[in-house]
């Protein structure tokens, strides 16, 4: 990875996983956990790794839970959060509510 973050100073590793020449440098596997789930989850939060390079995910379920079922503003939060915390990436973030709580 180069100083200015992209793959062989070219690519944003997220549009290079299709670059044949570059494959010895990036791989498509994604980052994955796997958690046994005995009970319905409040809520599922999608976003890039510019949150996740900042936010751990106990912060991020911590901020969600705050907004008491409210999941556009949790989903706001977690965006201006990472963006505050000086992410350089990119900040998508979906949260959905799986059960009223």
């Amino acid at each position: 990875m180069s100083p200015n973050g992209r793959v062989v100073g070219m690519l944003a590793v997220s549009r290079a996983f299709g670059d044949l020449d570059l494959q010895p440098f990036v791989s498509a596997s994604p980052y994955m956990n796997v958690v046994d789930i005995t009970d319905m989850p409040d809520f599922l939060i999608i976003a890039c790794d510019g949150v996740w390079d900042v936010i751990s995910d106990k912060a991020a379920c911590e901020i969600v839970l705050s907004e008491r079922g409210d999941v556009v503003r949790a989903a706001m939060k977690l965006r201006d959060l990472a963006y505050l915390y000086g992410s350089l990436d990119n900040i998508s973030v979906v949260v959905v509510r799986l059960k009223n709580s």
